[in-house]
């Protein structure tokens, strides 16, 4: 049953906005504990899953049918989402708010708006754009030291952005289908990427 449940899930991708929740939240702890945070653990794996369950299906439900008109409502509805869970999670784990942690979850909200673009033209060219910018946003952050050097790690994911973004725009000439599994492809591509993210900010700590 549980591989079953983990072939669906690779499939279609149909929970990625709870996954993308639980990424937000581990991008958003990793970051605080490579600032040095004190972080209250309890807080941290109690109450956090708590709030991602309670308000992800209600935020996302509420944010995404009424901000979604246009390719930058839809990259701002992402944004918006993935920062609400960053900055609740500071609060839960230390107790503030760390507005610094939103440089950490843009590139999140980025790649999560682009698992729900449309089929046009311009929907095509946003997602690519909006896919590999945020290597550009690392690179930058990383050079002036927002990020540690150790963020180089998530450069490993870049064939995979690359071959999405260019499955998007092919499908402006080669027809919808193309994309017909490139949810679950962006999904994957976005855990991977989180993963990552936060692995470079613990190494950047330890290191």
């Amino acid at each position: 049953m549980a591989i079953r449940r983990l072939s669906e899930w690779n499939e279609t991708a149909k929970t990625w906005p709870l996954s993308a929740s639980l990424v937000s939240i581990a991008v958003s702890l990793a970051f605080l504990f490579w600032k040095g945070c004190d972080i209250t653990w309890l807080h941290a794996i109690i109450g956090l899953p708590l709030l991602c369950l309670a308000m992800t299906g209600f935020l996302y439900k509420f944010l995404f049918p009424t901000f979604r008109r246009n390719n930058i409502t839809n990259v701002l509805v992402h944004v918006l989402w993935t920062s609400f869970m960053a900055l609740a999670t500071s609060f839960m784990a230390t107790g503030k708010f760390h507005w610094s942690i939103l440089a950490a979850i843009i590139p999140v909200g980025l790649i999560a708006s682009g698992i729900t673009h449309g089929k046009n033209k311009v929907a095509a060219y946003s997602y690519a754009f909006e896919v590999l910018v945020t290597y550009a946003y690392l690179a930058i952050c990383s050079i002036i030291g927002i990020f540690p050097m150790a963020t180089v790690i998530v450069f490993m994911t870049i064939p995979i952005a690359l071959g999405c973004s260019k499955t998007m725009v092919n499908s402006i000439e080669g027809g919808a289908h193309l994309t017909r599994d490139l949810g679950a492809r962006t999904a994957n591509l976005l855990h991977l990427f989180s993963i990552l993210l936060a692995a470079a900010f613990i190494a950047g700590r330890i290191i």
